[in-house]
């Protein structure tokens, strides 16, 4: 949803192809957690990490409360350092605020997300 979302404002002429190339979009990438720790077996030694921890927990994210807004803490740095390659901070901000306003209106209608969150904790070896 947010990567549309995204992608929407190039598709409505509020940014460029260059700024929708820069910009990295933080998602979630539906990994399992037989994934996780699969790359950490497979890869983890030869690249100087080690699993240490795994867990999970499911969140439900429900209509009073805000989803935008614990979204926009983890994802405004990365929109921001994409536009502002070719932006000011001001105009980079005020494009955010629309992806946000637009991300907000997308959610209106849900009643309830389920959101699963990953502690992985690894150590350098």
């Amino acid at each position: 949803m947010c990567s549309s979302t995204f992608y929407q404002l190039y598709q409505r002429n509020v940014i460029s192809k260059e700024e929708l190339r820069n910009t990295f979009v933080p998602i979630y990438n539906a990994r399992t957690e037989s994934e996780v720790k699969t790359a950490f077996v497979e890869f983890g030694k030869d690249n100087g990490v080690e699993l240490l921890h795994f867990s999970q927990r499911i969140i439900s994210m429900y209509e009073n409360k805000d989803p935008v807004r614990s979204l926009k803490s983890w994802i405004l740095p990365s929109l921001m350092t994409g536009l502002c390659q070719t932006r000011s901070n001001d105009e980079a901000a005020d494009v955010c605020e629309l992806f946000f306003h637009d991300l907000r209106s997308r959610f209106s209608d849900m009643k309830w997300a389920n959101c699963k969150f990953y502690e992985v904790i690894f150590q350098k070896l």
